[in-house]
């Protein structure tokens, strides 16, 4: 992370506003690190409810996680100027972004010493304005390398996986575009680590021991990997990702106990909502359906919380929530689907994310409004609990005054007021 002048940040803001505005005309739409509408939740929501629909059909899907050395500090100037070059900037303008690029200087301090002054010859400036922005576009065209299989993309963290009714058919399309991708990050002098690559294979009727060749390492399948945070098992139950979850919450929970009597009620609470709820908000929407058994898991620490928030070790989870006047766990991430199916219909999020919901067509008017397709489920776990027919099972249960909302604003403040949400999953029964 560079520590930068106020007043270069400024500068660094009015050409961000101008370089964005062109950017966004050709940046790819699975790009999701650094946009505005885009964050990690998107990028695995398109890759689970990929998964789901094959795995739902009896087919096989397949993923290679790749790993990169240092991305942001291997960029070369030349090479991202003259991709500016390609797409459309005129020189006044690459002249002014090498000129920001080069001539660059750091040192490192520790105490009250500093180490020798060195030259940056490479890579964009981390904690800069422009830096997200210019690496977004030096990542672009690696998108056109890839024509088998499909990439879940968030800044430098790339995975490539595909899905398919044929194993040797996933095997054959990741195998020939990792050999592409692999050239394109040496020719674009990033330093790929084939031996820290994951892989996993998921399906039903897959062989025990399946490998991949990356560059000369054969990597063999593993039964769980862990993606932008979250652990994805080859079943796609997210057990163990909701045992770490709640693992670390424990952990936090014991400390809040600990200085309870010294806290009132407002600051205990305050403690909780940020360090023990917030471990089970992060992309939720993704392992919200992880099974009875481990949801309860989360809520058994949710009232073990509000028990020690309220200092009422007496009354049921129930009782404690309606003094809190806050909803469970699962209510609240019940929600947060809402507002994304919400944020797709109304196309206000990234644009892989519209094909997920569609609205039935219909010559007459239904009584509570718009209704969603139901997607074809032909199992409970991969089709009935997937994101997109619960999504969809979910919206048409909201009432009309609900899903009537102009904006995303006004249909979070009636989720808010509307009280629980209507599920028929697992979970909620």
């Amino acid at each position: 992370m560079s520590v930068l002048p106020l007043l270069s940040k400024v500068y660094e803001r009015l050409i961000y506003n101008q370089l964005s505005d062109h950017a966004n005309t050709f940046l790819n739409n699975i790009l999701c690190g650094f946009r505005k509408a885009h964050s990690t939740q998107h990028a695995l929501f398109k890759l689970i409810s990929s998964w789901q629909s094959v795995l739902d059909n009896g087919g096989f899907a397949g993923t290679v996680l790749m790993d990169l050395s240092k991305a942001y500090d291997c960029i070369s100037h030349e090479l991202l100027i003259a991709k500016f070059e390609c797409y459309g900037l005129s020189k006044n303008s690459l002249t002014l972004l090498l000129d920001y690029l080069t001539d660059r200087k750091q040192r490192t301090k520790i105490g009250s010493s500093f180490s020798p002054w060195h030259n940056i010859d490479t890579g964009v400036p981390q904690g800069s304005i422009l830096g997200p922005l210019l690496f977004n576009i030096f990542l672009n065209d690696f998108f056109f390398s890839i024509t088998e299989s499909e990439v879940c993309n968030f800044a430098d963290n790339n995975t490539l996986y595909c899905a398919d009714q044929n194993l040797d058919q996933v095997l054959t399309k990741l195998s020939y575009d990792l050999k592409n991708v692999i050239q394109w990050f040496k020719m674009n002098s990033l330093k790929a680590n084939p031996d820290k690559f994951q892989f996993m294979v998921l399906g039903k009727k897959k062989p025990e021991s399946i490998s991949i060749n990356i560059d000369g390492n054969l990597k063999e399948s593993s039964s769980e990997v862990v993606l932008l945070g979250v652990t994805i098992d080859c079943e796609l139950k997210f057990r163990k990702h909701v045992d770490e979850l709640c693992k670390r919450a424990t952990f936090k929970l014991h400390a809040l106990r600990r200085i309870r009597k010294f806290i009132t009620v407002e600051k205990a609470r305050l403690i909780a909502n940020a360090f023990i709820d917030s471990q089970f908000n992060y992309v939720s929407v993704i392992w919200m359906f992880a099974g009875k058994t481990a949801i309860s898991k989360i809520c058994k620490i949710h009232h073990r919380t509000l028990k020690i928030v309220y200092n009422d070790y007496n009354k049921t989870y129930e009782q404690l929530l309606e003094i809190s006047k806050t909803t469970s766990i699962h209510q609240r991430h019940l929600k947060c689907l809402a507002i994304e199916v919400f944020k797709s219909i109304s196309h206000s999020n990234p644009e892989f994310m519209w094909s997920f919901f569609n609205e039935k067509q219909l010559s007459y008017n239904l009584r509570n409004g718009s209704k969603l397709v139901l997607p074809r489920a032909k199992s409970s776990r991969f089709g009935i609990n997937s994101l997109c027919f619960r999504g969809s099972m979910l919206w048409n249960n909201l009432p009309l005054t609900v899903k009537n909302s102009e904006n995303i604003n006004e249909f979070k403040q009636k989720l808010r007021n509307f009280g629980n949400i209507h599920c028929s999953c697992i979970v909620c029964h």
